[in-house]
């Protein structure tokens, strides 16, 4: 089913669904099409699923699933109890902590005793640039002198991501060390 028509159909089911489950004394009445709204949808093959909701704060939360080899749908009807927050131990903070912890290795176009040619680039997770050195220098060390690093250059994170969109746009590192 088309991704358009399925929202809709959706919408239709759970307004049936909530107004035939509310009762006359409800505060919260009957609700319309307007009322309801896609939080996420996704197609896969013949099969639909949308996580919906609705204005009315009452916690629910609507799943609905077509299965499109038996052309049936799946209603499910929740409720959020809780939000708990679970940290994570080890984890970055940000996600700006994440980038920052990866730096970027660049090659020259005419340079053959480089590992890679000047279109390529490779990652390296490190607490700093001078870790992130030393880890690059380990795999790719130059032959010609094994203090000098064996690249054209390197970048932060924040600075790759200028040149990224100019250079390597749409690339992908050739490799990561971490």
């Amino acid at each position: 089913m088309e991704n358009k028509k399925f929202i809709e159909f959706c919408k239709e089911q759970i307004v049936n669904y909530f107004n035939s489950q509310a009762d006359s004394t409800d505060k919260n009445g009957k609700i319309t099409i307007e009322d309801v709204f896609a939080v996420w949808c996704c197609k896969t093959l013949q099969n639909n699923k949308a996580l919906l909701s609705t204005t009315v704060c009452d916690g629910m939360y609507y799943e609905v699933t077509y299965n499109g080899d038996k052309k049936e749908a799946y209603l499910d009807a929740y409720k959020k109890w809780k939000n708990i927050c679970i940290p994570i131990v080890d984890a970055p903070q940000t996600l700006k902590e994440e980038k920052e912890r990866w730096f970027y290795f660049t090659f020259s176009v005419d340079d053959p005793s480089q590992p890679y040619p000047g279109d390529e680039f490779v990652a390296v997770e490190a607490k700093d640039i001078k870790e992130a050195a030393k880890k690059f220098m380990k795999e790719y060390p130059c032959m010609e002198n094994e203090e000098h690093l064996n690249c054209e250059d390197y970048y932060s994170a924040k600075d790759f991501a200028k040149i990224w969109q100019e250079r390597f746009w749409g690339k992908e590192p050739v490799e990561e060390i971490r």
